[in-house]
């Protein structure tokens, strides 16, 4: 009794539901359905992301209409659309309220649709024989039609489905039927996505070069009549193509342009694959850093859903890029899914995935180096132990031998310290023996300066007394008194070379101290001209100054005037009356940063054998033109000014024709 109030309870139910949806569909205005149904047709046609939203709007008229031609299209569109965006569970779920077996009321065109709908969501899934059962009820309902258009659409699908499970040759056989079917019913479209597939299909034997042929056909169709979502899909699998081809950079460039075509456009299997071209190209160019970018973002976005049938290629290019860059860990993680989601494939697929022999092979490589890597990691973490408890050993007896040595260390410190101090206090005497030694050297030397610069003067100034007295006996008044001047000049001059004597003489006990600064020579040689005025009318020689008034040395003043004054002391006294003494300055051409400082008198010369000597630096006494006496201290003198400021001398001469002295001294401070 129970059960029968029940199942009549039921009964009544179903009756008042169909008589509301009846009444409830006579009131719907149906007049402008078929131009909402062909407008979603249109937009499943190029592919448009509208399609789901626009179809869902036609939602109540399917409920007004169950188990009819209204319900099952409008269901099938919604599923379409989201098999366009990659949602295989969202299309399942719409397919699922279409009622099967369906009734006499359910169009051809209906049924064809929604096996075709079903064919793809079970592809998505990986249920490939179901894919192709589905994919041959709608062939075999086109066929029974005889509409052409729509089996080349079953027979591309069923293509596709046969080309995943390797049967590669079959797959050629549906698309070249599908090709001429949709060439008959003049259906562009239809026949871009057998071009498509042609292309996969030559790409899934991996005959790369004819594969881009059958893309590029695809592409300049739906570039045409703007479906945009096959448009990105088909630039994407000319980057894979290009890839194999081993020209990495083409493939960036059409990933680069599909993903300009996507824009802000969100469909994941789209992401995930141009991220996994991207990642393994830029690990073929050694870009690691991006390789592992793209890798990351491929890996992170695996299972968002979208890209079921590719999940297997995904971990394939995550393990090969994270073994490359050794990341180890993530790569062994990555095997273990691997190896899950392949223990699971049916037998088609494991013949299909098996045709992949390079990555197998590859594979086999990075899973046997990933187990030694982890056995040595074992092996290293026990030597790391085992290092551990040898460390705390040695750190103890260390610790035993560090205290012994410090009790000698305390000893030979005390034994080194008196040690140093004796040194020091050697070294101390040493030093101040050598001051003593350099001091009595200076001394020595300053007297000989002395007495060797004061001579010539002070004998110019005898000459010109002696004159001046025999003027005065003959009392020619206005020569004497011209006469005077000059002797009053020439004490002058001695009054200032004393000064400079005596400055050279303290400074000399006291240890030179030499003032190193920028020198104008013309200007210290014109000075010079003054102070030997005196003997250069007595013997009728003129000193030409040809020197630049640029030039300048870096030396000290009074070191240089002294080396000068006795060089030209010397030109003047072995030169003949009536002759000339040249100075000038160059630039030395073979050492660079010094000045060549020259003066060349038209004298006596000299033999080589006195020449050799000079240049040795020996002591040589001679007579002038005149009989003007010397001791050699001249020479010493300039030797060692010249050595206190980093300079050198060279002699030249020639016996009649006369002798040349150059001095060389730094042009500046760096040099």
């Amino acid at each position: 009794m129970n059960f029968t109030f029940r199942f009549i309870l039921a009964l009544v139910c179903m009756l008042c539901i169909d008589f509301f949806n009846y009444c409830y569909a006579q009131k719907l205005d149906t007049s402008g359905l078929g131009k909402k149904l062909d407008f979603c047709y249109e937009l499943n046609k190029a592919r448009d992301e509208k399609l789901v939203n626009e179809a869902k709007k036609l939602l109540k008229f399917a409920s007004a209409y169950p188990k009819s031609d209204i319900e099952v299209k409008i269901n099938t569109l919604i599923a379409r659309g989201f098999l366009n965006n990659r949602i295989p569970d969202s299309a399942y779920l719409y397919l699922k309220k279409c009622k099967i077996p369906f009734g006499n009321q359910v169009s051809y065109r209906a049924r064809f649709d929604y096996f075709i709908a079903l064919a793809r969501v079970d592809y998505i899934k990986n249920s490939f024989n179901q894919s192709i059962e589905n994919d041959l009820k709608a062939y075999q309902l086109a066929k029974t039609a005889v509409d052409k258009k729509r089996m080349a659409i079953a027979l591309t699908n069923l293509a596709n489905t046969n080309g995943v499970i390797g049967r590669l040759d079959q797959s050629l056989e549906y698309l070249e039927e599908s090709a001429n079917y949709s060439l008959d019913a003049s259906d562009s479209i239809t026949y871009a996505y057998t071009m498509q597939s042609i292309g996969t299909i030559y790409f899934q034997k991996n005959e790369f070069t004819k594969a881009p042929f059958y893309y590029n056909q695809t592409a300049a169709l739906f570039s045409k009549y703007q479906v945009k979502n096959e448009l990105i899909l088909t630039y994407s699998l000319l980057a894979d193509c290009y890839f194999n081809l081993k020209n990495y950079n083409l493939a960036l460039k059409y990933v680069d342009m599909s993903n300009k075509i996507k824009g802000d456009y969100q469909n994941t299997y789209f992401d995930l694959y141009n991220s996994s071209i991207l990642a393994k190209a830029y690990y073929k160019l050694n870009k690691l850093d991006l390789a592992v970018k793209y890798a990351e973002l491929l890996n992170s976005n695996i299972n968002a859903g979208g890209a079921e049938e590719l999940e297997i290629d995904f971990l394939k290019i995550c393990i090969e890029i994270y073994s490359g860059t050794k990341n180890y860990d993530k790569a062994i993680g990555l095997i273990k899914k691997y190896d899950s989601l392949t223990s699971s494939f049916t037998d088609s697929l494991k013949n299909a995935y098996a045709m992949d022999k390079e990555f197998d092979f590859r594979f086999s490589n990075v899973k046997a180096e990933l187990k030694r890597i982890k056995e040595e990691k074992r092996v290293q973490e026990e030597l790391n132990e085992l290092q551990k408890k040898v460390l705390i050993m040695g750190v103890a007896v260390i610790i035993l031998l560090i205290a012994l040595l410090g009790i000698g260390f305390v000893f030979l410190r005390r034994n080194i310290e008196n040690s140093k101090l004796l040194n020091q206090k050697n070294n101390q005497i040493e030093d101040q023996l050598r001051i003593v030694r350099k001091q009595n050297e200076l001394q020595l030397l300053t007297i000989g300066i002395v007495g060797h610069d004061l001579r010539g003067p002070l004998s110019s100034a005898i000459t010109l007394r002696s004159i001046l007295n025999k003027i005065l006996d003959d009392a020619d008044i206005n020569s004497a008194k011209e006469l005077s001047t000059l002797l009053f000049d020439s004490l002058e001059r001695i009054n200032v070379l004393a000064n400079n004597l005596v400055q050279w003489v303290l400074s000399a006990q006291s240890g030179i101290n030499l003032n190193f600064k920028q020198v104008v020579i013309k200007e210290a040689i014109d000075n010079l001209i003054q102070v030997f005025e005196t003997e250069l009318a007595k013997k009728q020689i003129k000193i030409i100054n040809q020197v630049n008034p640029t030039i300048e040395v870096y030396a000290d003043a009074a070191c240089v005037e002294t080396i000068l004054r006795n060089v030209i002391q010397n030109a003047i006294k072995f030169t003949n009356e009536g002759r000339n003494v040249t100075v000038s300055a160059t630039d030395f051409p073979n050492e660079q940063g010094l000045i060549t400082l020259t003066v060349k008198d038209e004298g006596v010369g000299m033999p080589p054998e006195i020449l050799e000597k000079l240049n040795d630096g020996k002591r040589m006494i001679t007579l002038g033109t005149k009989g003007e006496k010397g001791n050699g201290l001249g020479l010493i003198m300039i030797q060692t000014l010249l050595s206190l400021n980093k300079g050198k001398m060279q002699i030249s001469s020639e016996v009649g024709v006369g002798t040349s002295f150059s001095v060389l001294l730094p042009k500046s401070k760096t040099s």
